[in-house]
């Protein structure tokens, strides 16, 4: 199996190194301490989130990116290696250098993708190539490639300022800085701007003719723009180590769950109108893999959460009625022990909370719907990156999943190529998706009346029980003292008093914490998306009978934008019980 059928198969969200560095490493004995070091980074990583693999995104040039590429491939690492250059011209750039291009060429072997160019940048073809103004511009390019698209970067860089344009200094500095490359005016405004750190290994370079600095071959590590101050920093590194402990999380969830989401997928997902029947290819295959496991763990997420508070609830009611039944003479200690179980069930409940099972659900949800746009953007050959539709406003809680979500698309695309425009494809992606929303939203509108109706009415009454509930706890306390003469009376005040005090628990379970507002708000969003998934439906119908594919597809773009950006809103709405409903 290769390490790309393993990513398939485990579904695992990597942690991507990208490599930057000099080209003129000094001696061999130097590039044995330099790989040593760069082994350390790699073991860090893979000892701080052990569920998580990694992968090297190193250019293989001469010098620092074959070098790491080297330490990856010894490591069991797989790499990716996006070079400056097409491979028949970039293999030029090895003349004179006989036992460096033979480790390129073994490196290049490994590589997921042999053939994985970055591009032209403006002005530069592959006529003009061989200027050296051009080959800068392409290796500048290649050098904010790599940056673009990795978690971290290791810079193999002698600390010294920048001094031209492809220069190892400016692609840390681009990288600290996350100065926007080639986006469009629309992805500027509503991407979530993203800083990497940088690792630097002090690496001393024939260029520096002979000096060498104090601390060659340390490694340093900058969170932020090199001399901004301590606090900025600090909160740059907090923010970089959360995100990713939540891909760790998620992986570990991925590991933890298997079982359970092939089962899920066995049920849930052979149906005729599920989105697995798009797969026509394996350039899909990758996509929908995680797709289908991110949406299975939002599923696992809220069933858990919602068993354990059921577990508790349950502990609560039988511990309590066997207290009242077996101490209904003793009204004191009965009330002592009641509230000694209520309070564990407050405790057990902050414990489910802290699990953090709920926002957990929230993000695998956000995550699972922007998988689902790309997969259907892919499909129908729309050229763009779900993940760059995600607010601003969102960064804090859904930046770990903006940054997955790219990871995966990239490795995704250097392995495959989006699906072509074809009419089946449309009209297929039209029928799953469009026309799906629409059924989905009417369904969830007819049973909401029904449903939540009597929830209602009930939350409200609980709310009213709970304030009085001392009041009558007190009430029946005393009659129980005081009626002495009614037969079984205790046993009757125990069991009313334990009602009394897990009725409202028992009401937040079956109809919901804060359910009363959330329903009125979701009734409104889901009418609102039911009326805008049938306008769209309309107009693709009137542009299909006018035969404007173009027109479909970019209605079809337009869809795929607002969804990610409500998928978003509701993360937020659901996580800060703020509800508010989309613009109109």
């Amino acid at each position: 199996m290769s390490k790309y059928e393993t990513y398939v198969s485990e579904r695992k969200i990597p942690i991507i190194i990208g490599i930057a560095g000099h080209m003129d490493l000094r001696s061999e004995e130097e590039r044995t301490i330099l790989k040593a070091k760069t082994k350390e980074i790699f073991g860090e990583f893979r000892k701080n989130y052990p569920n998580t693999p990694l992968t090297v995104m190193t250019s293989l040039a001469r010098g620092a990116d074959i070098l790491a590429a080297e330490a990856a491939i010894e490591e069991s690492i797989p790499i990716i290696c996006p070079l400056a250059l097409p491979k028949d011209e970039f293999i030029n750039d090895f003349d004179g250098f006989p036992e460096e291009k033979e480790r390129f060429d073994l490196c290049l072997s490994h590589a997921e993708n042999q053939e994985l160019f970055v591009g032209w940048a403006n002005g530069v073809a592959a006529e003009n190539c061989r200027e050296q103004d051009m080959r800068d511009l392409q290796y500048e390019r290649q050098g904010r490639y790599v940056s673009n698209y990795c978690n971290i970067l290791v810079a193999f860089w002698n600390s010294a300022p920048p001094s031209e344009s492809a220069g190892t200094s400016v692609v840390v500095d681009y990288t600290l800085r996350d100065i926007a490359f080639e986006r469009s005016e629309e992805i500027k405004e509503i991407g979530i701007p993203e800083t990497r750190p940088v690792y630097q290994i002090v690496t001393p370079r024939q260029k520096d003719n002979g000096a060498v600095p104090e601390n060659a071959f340390s490694v340093n590590k900058y969170y932020c723009p090199i001399g901004h101050c301590d606090e900025e920093c600090k909160a740059a590194k907090a923010a970089f180590k959360l995100k990713m402990s939540r891909i760790e999380q998620y992986n570990r969830d991925v590991c933890k769950y298997k079982r359970w989401l092939k089962r899920l997928e066995t049920k849930e997902y052979k149906k005729e109108d599920s989105i697995t029947t798009l797969i026509s290819s394996d350039a899909e295959l990758f996509l929908m893999n995680h797709y289908l496991s991110a949406d299975g763990l939002s599923v696992k997420q809220k069933k858990e959460r919602n068993t354990v508070f059921k577990i508790g609830l349950v502990i609560v009611i039988i511990s309590s009625i066997c207290l009242g039944l077996s101490v209904n003479q003793s009204s004191i200690l009965f009330l002592i022990l009641l509230s000694a179980a209520f309070l564990f069930l407050k405790f057990f409940a902050g414990a489910v909370n802290k699990q953090k099972r709920h926002e957990k659900f929230v993000d695998y949800r956000a995550m699972a719907e922007c998988l689902r746009v790309q997969i259907y953007w892919n499909h129908i050959g729309i050229d763009k990156q779900a993940q760059n539709y995600m607010l601003k406003n969102q960064k804090y809680m859904l930046d770990w999943v903006q940054s997955s979500v790219r990871n995966i698309v990239y490795i995704d695309s250097v392995k495959n190529t989006a699906s072509k425009e074809s009419e089946e494809n449309v009209n297929a992606s039209i029928r799953h998706w469009v026309d799906g929303q629409i059924k989905y939203f009417g369904d969830k509108l007819k049973v909401f009346d029904k449903k939540h109706k009597p929830r209602g009415f009930l939350l409200s009454l609980t709310e009213n029980l709970t304030y009085i509930t001392p009041i009558l706890l007190a009430v029946l306390m005393y009659v129980n003292e005081q009626v002495v003469s009614v037969p079984y009376f205790g046993y009757i005040t125990s069991a009313a008093s334990v009602l009394l005090v897990v009725f409202p628990y028992v009401s937040i379970w079956l109809f919901g914490e804060k359910e009363l507002e959330k329903v009125k708000t979701l009734k409104s969003r889901y009418s609102w998306d039911l009326l805008f998934f049938r306008a769209v439906s309309e107009q693709i119908e009137q542009v299909k009978q006018e035969k404007d594919r173009q027109a479909r597809l970019a209605k079809l773009e337009t869809v795929g934008a607002m969804e990610i950006v409500e998928t978003g809103n509701w993360a937020s709405m659901v996580r800060f019980d703020t509800p508010e409903l989309p613009n109109i």
